[in-house]
């Protein structure tokens, strides 16, 4: 198991960590960020926003700090576009050296499009099958286009709320 990265004065690395980080890398594309602590042992929840082509060197950063353990892309879905939540975490099984790091980006509803972050997390492909099937996301490059939840002939996107695009659900 990876060990959590310690900083140069031998501390757990911390939320600041990260996000500094990300700064530095990714600068002014670095849309928002914020730390929260959460749970009785107060650890650092990592919020972040990237413009939807940075998500693969995103995920990569994070590689920086250990394995990431990936737990799942979350999606919100508003009148002019889909946010997607990329949710892992750092130091996963570190005693008290968990960092959840969350990051968000946005879809406009008239492009859909996202690339696979499969290739550095494989288990990432439900989940993006997930918002591939019921949201109208197109991963591009995603490693298997097989419908997962729905049956391969199924047309449309159930899990759309009612706007526009709910002329593309096939109801019987």
């Amino acid at each position: 198991m990876d060990k959590i990265r310690k900083t140069q004065g031998g501390e757990k690395m911390k939320g600041t960590d990260i996000v500094s980080s990300f700064k530095k890398k990714f600068g002014k594309k670095l849309l928002e960020s914020k730390i929260e602590q959460n749970g009785k042992i107060k650890y650092d929840v990592v919020w972040m926003k990237i413009p939807k082509k940075e998500i693969v060197p995103a995920i990569q950063q994070l590689f920086t700090f250990g394995t990431p353990h990936f737990a799942v892309i979350s999606a919100n879905d508003y009148p002019d576009k889909i946010e997607l939540v990329y949710e892992l975490s750092v130091g996963w099984g570190e005693k008290a050296g968990e960092i959840l790091v969350n990051i968000k980006t946005d879809l406009a509803k008239k492009d859909l499009k996202i690339h696979s972050i499969c290739e550095l997390i494989p288990g990432a492909l439900i989940s993006e099958k997930e918002k591939q099937e019921l949201f109208g996301v197109k991963i591009v490059n995603i490693p298997d286009n097989r419908n997962f939840f729905l049956p391969q002939d199924f047309k449309g996107h159930p899990g759309i709320k009612k706007d526009k695009r709910v002329d593309m659900l096939e109801v019987e």
